[in-house]
């Protein structure tokens, strides 16, 4: 958070009236509300009245030729309605569908819950394939004939770094907030490599 904070820091005295701060990088829910909205408060700013500050989760697929920045939904969150507003007008302008949630939380927990579904899925998967390549199956074959099913299954495919692409911390960024609401995620600290 350090980054974070002293990147606020560095441009909060800069800010002009009317000006919109989006963040799109992956945080904790609270992240945007707890240290970008307090720094810029700490100012003398209001969010929603003379500032607006939104959080709009990075959505990408470089290798997929089918999405671009334009065609993927954008999930849009503001401080205040007035905030939201403004992300709103700001993101119409470039992407084609733009999804309002009604918090900055909740639009970096829809980012989390990308993030670790895929890595738990994709955990699984590797797992059953030591299973399968134990006794003689292919693992390839299952999940192909899996896929057939209309309904209930996304194909998941094995891989020998299943982080390369999904950044490891990202399951831990949602235990960040456990302790504090008293909370025990397992099942989400080990599909992030963590077991305690």
């Amino acid at each position: 958070m350090r980054f974070v904070r002293q990147t606020v820091e560095s441009f909060a005295p800069h800010l002009r009236a009317g000006q919109i701060v989006c963040r799109e990088s992956t945080s904790y829910p609270g992240t945007t509300e707890e240290e970008i909205q307090a720094t810029l408060e700490a100012h003398g700013w209001t969010m929603g009245q003379d500032r607006f500050l939104v959080y709009s989760p990075e959505r990408e697929d470089p290798a997929n030729p089918n999405y671009n920045a334009r065609s993927i939904p954008k999930v849009c969150g503001g401080i205040t309605t007035n905030c939201l507003a403004a992300g709103m007008a700001l993101y119409e302008s470039v992407i084609d569908q733009v999804v309002l949630v009604s918090s900055t939380r909740a639009a970096e927990m829809t980012k989390l819950l990308e993030s670790i579904r895929r890595a738990v899925n994709i955990g699984l998967v590797n797992e059953m394939k030591m299973v399968a390549d134990r006794m003689g199956t292919d693992i390839y074959e299952v999940i192909e004939a899996a896929a057939t099913k209309p309904f209930d299954f996304v194909p998941y495919y094995p891989r020998s770094r299943p982080w390369r692409s999904l950044h490891p911390h990202r399951p831990v960024l949602l235990t960040w907030k456990e302790r504090e609401y008293g909370l025990n995620m397992r099942f989400i600290r080990i599909a992030g490599g963590r077991q305690f």
